[in-house]
């Protein structure tokens, strides 16, 4: 199995442990899935040399992930389960999930990272449909913005549209001041 779709893999198997638990009402179900899931990623799709690089890229792309999803929900955008176990305003499944999502920039996406505009439109669509699959298995709630939900995933697409270009950016760049 190639490197990207051994990620790809992972991710998918991350968000179905993440939103299945949440939607279950069981929020450790998935941040302790994503705990093994980032433990195979950096065994299955990370080279020996690069895991410190790889390492840091996650870390600063997760936590940057984090704080735009916070953002979301301090605008009332996203209402989330209060009964699940939270870290800050996030729901701990939720900060998982991000840790998992920043593996894809130096793997699945990596050849969107000369591709600007097309990583863009792939954001700007295919988030908000990952949100609208959440919100229909139950594991959070979309908050109409000015009446209408469409407002509010127009408003998420432009934000990731923004973010997943810039993040294969950050993580080029990492990469390149790693072989210095």
């Amino acid at each position: 199995m190639s490197r990207a779709l051994a990620n790809v893999v992972l991710l998918k198997l991350g968000w179905f442990a993440c939103v299945g638990g949440a939607a279950a009402g069981d929020g450790w179900i998935g941040p302790l899935a994503v705990l093994g899931l980032l433990g195979a990623h950096f065994a299955w799709c990370v080279a020996p040399g690069e895991r410190r690089r790889e390492a840091l890229m996650v870390a600063t792309l997760g936590i940057a992930g984090c704080a735009m999803e916070s953002s979301y929900t301090a605008a009332g955008l996203l209402v989330h389960r209060a009964d699940l176990p939270h870290l800050g305003v996030l729901p701990l499944w939720i900060v998982a999930l991000w840790f998992l999502f920043a593996t894809v920039f130096d793997a699945s996406l990596r050849w969107l990272r000369t591709r600007p505009q097309l990583a863009a439109l792939v954001a700007a669509v295919g988030s908000p449909l990952s949100y609208l699959g959440g919100t229909r298995l139950g594991a959070l709630q979309i908050d109409a913005l000015a009446g209408s939900t469409l407002w509010t995933f127009g408003v998420l697409g432009i934000a990731w549209g923004l973010f997943v270009p810039t993040a294969l950016r950050v993580a080029g760049s990492l990469r390149w001041s790693a072989a210095r």
